[in-house]
């Protein structure tokens, strides 16, 4: 089989139990037939992804997801309200799902996308799809079809070529607690300001208490996403913990000590910019994520960037935090996960 699918060709594969890269409006998927315990179990064991992290199930619709699900509470109701879209909902599951999806816990992963070939997909195969990154665990997440085979290649029946993904985060993963409170679990390609418009209510930025519950003797996190240390580029990444640099930053005693502890000389270095501003001279690459300072072009470009840098072959990435606001916040949480080192420069 051809690693690059059509739409049928792909309902084909998933209704025989194969596992397939599938394109969202976010990041690709490895999906499964979420009803298909055994198909499931070949997501893990091709993402090398430990059994206790569930996984998020993806639906055509609001109304195909309230036969697999309960909404409880009107601000469960108010969030579905952005679907389709990049919003992944915790909600109370009826069991009907592979219990390795939800990893045995009262909640599950919900999610309708924005993406016409993975919504037809969905149309086609009439049940709903597991589908968590089609990376290896812990790795860059792709966004476009080349990166899933480069990361998955012989180990999956093939991949959808929807074409590079136009936003280029996961989903953002939110919870309601108890209290009628919105936890958001992990930022991602729906901001907290949008989610806040659509809903007419204000999320609370407290932390959040009970991210991992005891299942039997074992805890695991209640979502995806959770793992301290993910999205990792094959070469180290370098963070710098503000917005802005200061004027010679790449000859501070802090950069000269990391290049020493590396053995890597400045040609041999990227730089991931955000704007045009704080450019080292001399070194190997320049990497944009956008030049005109807009977020929502960073966000797509972020991890084919990092990818890029790493297979042309640059020892090491240094990037600094974007502005803390819309999908900026998103970034910020990939870029602090998948880093090395991180460190402030003196002003």
């Amino acid at each position: 089989m051809s690693p690059i699918l059509s739409i049928e060709e792909a309902s084909h594969a998933l209704q025989e139990g194969e596992i397939v890269g599938v394109p969202t409006e976010t990041v690709y998927g490895l999906a499964a037939n979420a009803l298909d315990e055994t198909a499931v179990k070949k997501v893990f064991e091709a993402k090398k992804r430990p059994l206790t992290h569930p996984l998020i199930c993806h639906f055509p619709d609001k109304d195909s997801v309230a036969r697999f699900a309960s909404f409880r509470s009107p601000i469960e109701e108010q969030l579905s309200l952005l679907w389709p879209g990049a919003l992944t909902l915790l909600l109370s599951h009826h069991s009907k799902i592979s219990s390795i999806v939800h990893a045995g816990l009262p909640k599950a992963s919900f999610r309708v996308p924005d993406h016409p070939i993975m919504l037809e997909l969905l149309r086609r195969c009439n049940f709903p799809l597991a589908a968590p990154s089609a990376n290896l665990s812990g790795c860059l997440s792709p966004t476009t079809a080349s990166m899933v085979i480069e990361q998955l290649g012989s180990r999956i029946a093939g991949v959808i070529d929807g074409g590079a993904c136009q936003v280029g985060l996961e989903s953002t993963i939110v919870n309601v607690n108890e209290n009628e409170e919105i936890e958001i679990l992990r930022h991602g390609g729906i901001s907290i300001e949008e989610i806040e418009r659509k809903i007419e209510k204000k999320i609370s930025k407290r932390p959040i208490k009970e991210m991992y519950a005891t299942v039997g003797r074992k805890k695991r996190p209640i979502s995806s996403g959770l793992q301290s240390r993910h999205y990792c580029p094959s070469s180290p990444l370098i963070v710098f913990l503000s917005e802005t640099l200061p004027e010679g930053w790449e000859d501070t005693r802090e950069v000269q000590e990391t290049l020493q502890h590396y053995n890597v000389p400045v040609k041999q270095c990227c730089f991931l910019s955000f704007g045009d501003e704080y450019l080292p001279i001399g070194w190997g690459k320049i990497a944009f994520l956008s030049k005109k300072k807009d977020l929502q072009e960073a966000s797509r470009r972020l991890f084919s960037c990092l990818s890029e840098c790493c297979k042309e072959g640059f020892r090491l990435i240094f990037a600094h935090l974007l502005p803390a606001e819309g999908l900026g916040n998103a970034m910020n949480d990939r870029l602090y996960r998948a880093s090395s080192h991180r460190f402030l420069l003196p002003s």
